[in-house]
């Protein structure tokens, strides 16, 4: 089980603050797809990749199960534990604070 959970308002919430945020949802499908600008993204080199975050929406939470990263060589699946290391925190101060 991912551990990659937001409640899908809050998460809605912080993109259309942010901005450059797109959501899609389709049924109790939804896609995540953004440009990081959090710290930990800038600092990895000039200019970061498009992520795009796929999963499902049940009882108002989002629980992504995949993760792609945009490369200039092609788009790349990140392991799901890999992602949660990465994303895991963020998804929970948009928890917190939204």
């Amino acid at each position: 089980m991912s551990k990659l959970k937001v409640t899908l308002e809050k998460l809605q919430k912080y993109s259309n603050n942010q901005g450059g945020y797109e959501i899609y949802l389709h049924g109790d499908d939804i896609v995540l797809s953004f440009v990081p600008v959090f710290p930990e993204a800038l600092d990895k080199g000039d200019s970061a990749p498009r992520v795009i975050m796929t999963g499902k929406v049940e009882s108002g939470k989002a629980e992504f199960h995949k993760v792609e990263v945009d490369l200039p060589t092609g788009t790349r699946e990140r392991e799901i534990s890999e992602a949660e290391l990465v994303y895991k925190n963020w998804l929970e101060y948009i928890e917190e604070n939204f």
